[in-house]
């Protein structure tokens, strides 16, 4: 009998929709570690609901509402019938092993919550980047590799000055770490004129004016969040934020990735030795 995989994404799930939810750089956390387990012959992989209702983005009057509801393909017939069989099986945490689960004919193998982030995952890559490249709905893709990615998140971030750690996630990086960073990029690149792209859930204006750079920073064209992942992870070198969007764009990349020194990556990301610089 099958056993089948299933990440829970959100407290309520209604197949259509579900409530609440975090940013899809979180929400991959679970759903990866289910495309890992689902490897192989009597596996089965439920397509999660993707489509969320958040009124946090809303109330912030953020540009990226992360509602999530045309990032990837939508289930099939076969795939709503194995989401509404996985609904009536026994269901069991990720962390029990296979000898404990000899009374169940079939069961959900249920995954939840981001484990050790791209630790639990590393190795399973190419599983995951074949997953997202079949399923991913691709609006306004790059789809040749070019010089040098930049993603400024600010939204519900708080800024270092405003923090007593400043190591962690979630934190606004200075303007001048961004100048600085892109500086860099640009030397590494050994490119006169390095093309630039920009990703930001701010204004794309309000950046370019903030950093006030001498090189052309360009729009990314991507219309929905899974292809600004997909774009930032075609350029050769990519400045981060610290969010685990810029962390995902540099998991699927095979580029160098620029990394704030306050930052404690090692936390959640096997740092590797030969692409990641910190600055």
């Amino acid at each position: 009998m099958p056993i089948y995989h299933s990440a829970k994404l959100s407290k309520f799930d209604f197949g259509i929709c579900r409530s609440p939810g975090p940013g899809l750089g979180n929400l991959m956390f679970p759903f990866a570690r289910s495309i890992i387990g689902s490897h192989g012959e009597d596996n089965i992989l439920i397509s999660p609901t993707w489509t969320q209702l958040k009124i946090g983005p809303f109330l912030r009057r953020e540009k990226d509402k992360r509602i999530y509801f045309k990032e990837f393909l939508g289930r099939n017939l076969l795939e709503w019938k194995n989401w509404f069989r996985a609904k009536f099986l026994p269901k069991v945490d990720e962390s029990r092993l296979a000898s404990d689960l000899t009374q169940y004919d079939n069961y959900v193998v249920h995954y939840e919550g981001m484990g050790n982030y791209f630790r639990d995952i590393y190795d399973g890559r190419d599983l995951i980047k074949a997953w997202i490249d079949r399923n991913a709905k691709k609006d306004g893709e790059i789809s040749q590799v070019y010089n040098i990615a930049c993603h400024v998140r600010l939204g519900d971030f708080r800024s270092e000055e405003d923090l007593e750690s400043k190591s962690g996630h979630v934190v606004r990086q200075s303007w001048d770490w961004y100048r600085n960073s892109i500086n860099e990029a640009v030397k590494l690149s050994n490119v006169p004129h390095p093309k630039i792209y920009l990703f930001t859930d701010e204004s794309h204006d309000t950046v370019v004016e903030q950093l006030d750079l001498p090189y052309e920073l360009i729009k990314d064209p991507s219309r929905n969040a899974i292809t600004a992942l997909i774009n930032m992870s075609r350029a050769n070198i990519i400045v981060t934020s610290r969010s685990t969007f810029s962390q995902w764009a540099a998991f699927m990349s095979e580029g160098l990735a620029i990394w704030n020194q306050n930052f404690n990556l090692k936390e959640t990301f096997p740092i590797r030795a030969n692409q990641d610089i910190f600055l």
